[in-house]
């Protein structure tokens, strides 16, 4: 209130006024005791290889650099910044790329452009964006094992080594030229390029290729080049369970009877939604012709055959959207065992995990929004149920990449959002495996169901698995963000895929 602000006005600095907040400086915490609602603003710049306040570590100097070459700075304020500071900034001629916590942004500039930024009012800080800053901290323990030289800590995965060659996933600012740079990595690094795409609607674009483990930090000294993180290939993570879902129980260790009907609970029954498993697979139909046939699920199979290879994405569409509740296969207690939470949406299968797969992260979302379910209606929603490794709950290239495929998953010129539900893992206190910590995808914990027939692990609801994935992310943010039933979990039999 105004009398606040002209008694903290007395007393100290007020460096910026955002009318429902102030930013104060002050040397002694006693000059603002009596002032309860305060935080002390986070300083810290959070770069892929590097953390540091950068008027306290010395890890980074000051912008020194009289050449007209362009290169990438960041540039701090020292508060949350407004608009009209950055459109003074912009009018120097620099490109102001990507925010970075805390209150600083990508900068790409010449010597001139960056000189004048810096001698701006409410410029705290300038610095180069160097070579180590590209290589994460992850990969960096991850080559460090690899190569011998240390142990790694529980919660990341290690990095795969063959013929002492690894893989690694690339991010590359996307104002560059993106072929020229995939070149550079070639020569630079020895390196094989595996896979590439360019994400139009982000800051950076992609590329995992292959290089000796000698040769990785040559990566880094090329400037185009935003992060390098190792690939770690992806892995695959009944009535009963879509009651607990629906909230219909009578206790933590009761159900309520059979008889689960989304129509006639919440007037919605999946009726003109398609969602994408992407997992190993689906057969159409399952095993009998149970619950997934061809009247509710199709193929998307980029260079894999069709029919699931192992089960897991056909017990997973099961779970989604199995339909028709064939009398002969209730249970014990007549609830149904293939009932899917949504049973009359249709299922896209997305084969990812299968081998002969040919697409990338980047076309298991554009076939869930480009691909029409038996309904005529195409995807919006996809089911993944894998991870890539533990990296200590980091937010990496891999998440961001995701959470940009959330507001265009498509690679035409139409704008098609998606809605990402990924399984938040099955390692436990080891962390969430990647993306999890994305910040646009859904996460979801594995509870237990209520089967105390089959096992003693699905006798309560409020039990977490000791193996679902822990979170929270690493700069706090809460993860996983939902929790549903994944322990002792019934669904259509998949057969033997062919």
């Amino acid at each position: 209130n105004p009398d606040d602000k002209d008694k903290l006005s007395s007393r100290t600095l007020i460096v910026e006024d955002y009318g429902q907040f102030v930013i104060a400086m002050s040397s002694a915490d006693d000059e603002l005791a009596e002032f309860v609602d305060k935080n002390k603003i986070e300083t810290e710049i959070y770069l892929p290889g590097s953390k540091f306040e950068p008027l306290r570590d010395f890890a980074h100097n000051l912008v020194e650099s009289n050449t007209a070459e362009k290169d990438y700075y960041i540039v701090q304020f020292i508060s949350p910044v407004r608009d009209k500071w950055l459109e003074d900034l912009k009018s120097i001629g620099a490109e102001f790329i990507q925010y970075v916590p805390n209150n600083a942004f990508f900068v790409y500039a010449d010597s001139n452009q960056i000189h004048k930024i810096a001698q701006h009012y409410r410029v705290r800080w300038v610095g180069r964006y160097l070579p180590e800053d590209r290589i994460s901290r992850v990969l960096r323990a991850q080559l460090q094992f690899a190569r011998s030289e240390a142990t790694i800590p529980e919660n990341i995965t290690p990095i795969e080594v063959n013929s002492d060659r690894v893989k690694l996933e690339i991010a590359i600012f996307s104002r560059a030229d993106f072929k020229a740079v995939l070149k550079q990595i070639e020569s630079k690094a020895s390196a094989k390029i595996e896979e590439s795409f360019r994400m139009p609607n982000n800051f950076f674009s992609y590329a995992r290729v292959e290089v000796p483990l000698s040769e990785v930090e040559k990566i880094s000294t090329l400037r185009d080049v935003f992060s390098i993180e190792a690939f770690i290939p992806p892995q695959p993570e009944d009535e009963r369970a879509a009651q607990i879902v629906a909230g219909n129980y009578l206790s933590q260790t009761q159900l309520s009877p059979p008889g689960y009907n989304p129509q006639v609970q919440f007037g919605v029954s999946g009726q003109n939604v398609t969602v994408s498993v992407v997992d190993d697979g689906v057969s159409i139909p399952g095993n009998g012709g149970y619950y997934i046939t061809a009247n509710n699920t199709v193929n998307a199979l980029s260079g894999a055959t069709a029919g699931a290879s192992g089960g897991h994405g056909h017990i997973n569409a099961s779970i989604i959207a199995g339909s028709t509740p064939f009398p002969s296969i209730l249970d014990l207690l007549n609830y149904n065992y293939g009932l899917g939470v949504a049973p009359k949406a249709n299922i896209i299968n997305i084969p990812f995990l299968k081998s002969g797969y040919t697409g990338s992260y980047q076309q298991t979302a554009n076939d869930t929004v480009s691909t029409s379910g038996v309904n005529g209606v195409k995807g919006t929603i996809s089911n993944n149920s894998w991870g890539s490794g533990t990296n200590g709950n980091a937010y990496d290239s891999l998440a961001a990449t995701y959470d940009s495929l959330a507001q265009d998953a498509s690679t035409a010129s139409t704008i098609d959002p998606i809605l990402w539900v990924f399984s938040a893992g099955n390692s436990g206190t080891s962390g969430l495996t990647r993306p999890k910590v994305a910040k646009n995808v859904i996460a979801v914990a594995n509870s237990e169901n209520i089967r105390p027939e089959l096992s003693t692990s699905a006798n309560n609801i409020d039990d977490l698995n000791s193996s679902s994935s822990r979170g929270p992310a690493a700069d706090t943010r809460i993860k996983p963000d939902i929790t549903a039933p994944g322990t002792v979990i019934t669904g259509s039999f998949a057969g033997d895929g062919s």
